[in-house]
């Protein structure tokens, strides 16, 4: 399944596609999110719509043996981690018409949320069409090779959500692009793009009348232990980042002279 070929591709490139999931695996993974409420997210816009779900470990569902007991990811983690652990499995929907843009990132700003032991080698981001993917339903794209640049340039920030995220910075987005070029990533339905995490992704608001439904696991190399304390600090700063942009935009308009 993973040929050394495909693993010297992984390693050069940061990324490579494959289909892990049969097309009524994506169906059954669907099918359990809709009928499911425990573990979901809502849409900002319309808190009756969904667009993720966590799918812990200790639930009865069907990603516990598609995906933690996947023969791809498996051969994957081995080959690539020796061997490996996963940290979190989640279901994530760009919703028809109101589903907002992804900012481009390295899913390693986000490290204090995994096991680590401060080594993006240590991780690998399985993403995966839980149907068709295309450039009209805004797809995933990814700037290859960004592995190799190593952490890039950030800046903290505030999403349309009113969520506390991290972003490459502009200049840098510039410089990895003119580098390394762009990948539209029209995956499949039960394929999937198997990245590092200093990749470069992102992708564009939905605006159009199809969803775009994907699954998102993270594995990381066995052995590691999650520091609960940079945990903790971690989340408390994006409490605090999300409450004083929140505040200084109140106090801004509060300010303002009506006319």
């Amino acid at each position: 399944m993973f040929s050394d070929n495909d693993i010297e591709f992984f390693k050069e490139n940061g990324y490579i596609i494959k289909k892990i999931l049969k097309e009524n695996e994506c169906d059954e993974i669907n099918n359990y999110v809709e009928n499911n409420e425990k573990n979901a997210y809502y849409e900002l816009l319309d808190n009756r719509i969904k667009f993720g779900y966590y799918h812990k470990e200790d639930e009865d569902s069907p990603v516990n043996y598609l995906i933690r007991r996947n023969k791809i990811i498996h051969e994957l983690g081995k080959k690539i981690l020796d061997d490996y652990d996963f940290s979190v499995i989640r279901s994530y929907y760009k919703n028809s018409f109101i589903a907002r843009d992804i900012e481009f990132h390295q899913e390693y700003f986000y490290n204090a949320l995994h096991p680590t032991r401060e080594n993006p080698y240590d991780y690998i981001q399985i993403f995966t069409a839980l149907e068709d993917h295309n450039i009209e339903n805004a797809c995933l794209k990814i700037i290859p090779k960004t592995h190799k640049e190593g952490i890039l340039p950030n800046i903290h920030f505030i999403n349309s959500n009113l969520e506390h995220k991290i972003s490459v910075k502009y200049d840098s987005l510039v410089e990895c692009y003119k580098k390394y070029g762009i990948i539209n990533c029209q995956l499949k339905k039960g394929e999937s793009i198997i990245f590092n995490h200093l990749i470069v992704h992102g992708s564009q608001n939905n605006n159009s009348p199809f969803t775009r439904k994907a699954l998102v696991t993270t594995i990381y190399k066995k052995g590691l232990e999650l520091n609960e304390q940079k945990k903790k600090e971690f989340i408390k700063h994006r409490k605090e980042f999300t409450k004083k942009f929140l505040q200084d935009k109140i106090d801004s308009l509060l300010e303002e002279k009506e006319y």
